[in-house]
């Protein structure tokens, strides 16, 4: 029997496995056939997660990379690289901006097979990102990305061959939409046993655009006096967002819960989930909104649509539109038996598209495809 194939992931930092591309790696890697894979990975700057030891299923090291700019950070990068040849590792699978742009030449010209995971819309490319992006791309060997916006988005501003490009969705495991609703959540918050609640699980960060879904909150609040809206996540915008909650009326109704270990237990507790960003590849959120049976609103934004179909399983807003985002969440709560058949549907698509086996089975084969070719 051979030995497996050596497989090392590279990437930027990792935050820890709350946050989207850091779960699903994390998920990946955790799941791959060790008869046929040895994965390991390589972060270029250390982050507090790894630094307490983060609990990761492969042997993890951290370059201590600078930034892009700097001839230092590419020697010591390309230290490393040549030590993965002596190695035999064969893969390597790049995600995040500047491990895209610095890896795949390095990479390539070790004799590594090079695939590259895009998971957004580029919402921080800047002119010379795309630059650096282009030329780094001719050493990419194949392009993953996570739904057909992603794809579309990669070719026409990255100039990557469509025909190299594949869609790879995100995954979650079954077995953590069993969880119960988080016990004695709604008495901590004071939200009564028939309150309606709305739940958002997103970054707090501007493209998330948290500001719109708390002045719809305003106009939801005028018909459903008694709605209370659950915000999960953090990020730079927190402090603001809480002086835009106390200045529209809203402190006693919406909840900040922070970052949280395992959102699905918090989410259980919703009626209606929403997502109202600016900018989206194919949301995590979403798929996890689905795995608990929710009828979701969000924005017509990137992957969104190939998600949540129109008056199916949930409704599409355009981003900034607060009137829609309000009276779709507001139709929702005032009619339970057509929010109960959207969560079913919604929860019959993740069961056919998004599970952890689906992902590791699309991973696993392209692997496979890429190490069978020169």
């Amino acid at each position: 029997m051979s030995s497996p194939c050596r497989i090392v992931y590279v990437m930027d930092c990792y935050l820890g496995p709350q946050a989207g591309t850091e779960m699903q790696l994390r998920e990946l890697i955790n799941g791959l056939d060790r008869r046929r894979f040895d994965p390991s990975l390589v972060v270029l700057r250390a982050t507090p997660y790894l630094s307490d030891g983060g609990d990761m299923p492969c042997p993890v090291q951290v370059l201590g990379v600078g930034q892009v700019r700097d001839p230092r950070s590419w020697l010591r990068l390309a230290s490393f690289v040549a030590g993965l040849r002596r190695r035999d590792v064969r893969l390597a699978h790049i995600l995040f901006n500047d491990a895209s742009i610095m890896a795949p030449p390095l990479c390539k010209t070790a004799g590594l097979r090079t695939l590259v995971s895009r998971r957004d819309m580029g919402y921080w490319y800047t002119p010379t990102t795309l630059r650096l992006l282009r030329f780094s791309n001719r050493f990419v060997d194949a392009m993953a990305t996570n739904c057909e916006a992603v794809r579309f988005n990669v070719h026409q501003r990255e100039h990557y061959p469509l025909e190299r490009t594949h869609v790879l969705p995100n995954g979650h495991p079954l077995r953590r939409f069993l969880a119960e609703p988080e016990p004695g959540l709604r008495e901590r918050l004071n939200i009564a046993p028939n309150d309606p609640v709305v739940g958002m699980v997103a970054n707090l960060r501007s493209i998330k655009r948290h500001g719109d879904l708390l002045h719809a909150f305003v106009l939801l609040r005028r018909r459903h006096s008694r709605a209370h809206l659950l915000l999960i996540g953090t990020g730079e915008c927190e402090r603001e967002l809480h002086r835009l909650a106390d200045t529209l009326g809203l402190a006693d109704c919406v909840h900040f819960l922070g970052g949280t270990g395992d959102v699905i237990p918090t989410m259980k507790h919703c009626d209606v989930c929403v997502l109202s960003s600016a900018s989206e590849g194919l949301s995590n959120a979403i798929v996890e909104y689905f795995g608990c049976g929710k009828p979701t609103v969000c924005t017509n934004a990137g992957g969104n649509s190939e998600l949540v179909r129109e008056g199916e399983n949930g409704f599409l807003v355009n981003p900034g539109d607060v009137d829609a985002l309000a009276e779709r969440i507001g139709r929702l709560l005032s009619n339970r038996v057509l929010a109960g058949a959207m969560g079913q549907r919604a929860r019959k698509l993740f069961i056919d598209r998004f599970t952890s086996d689906r992902m590791l089975a699309a991973h696993m084969a392209l692997y496979d495809r890429l190490l069978s070719t020169n």
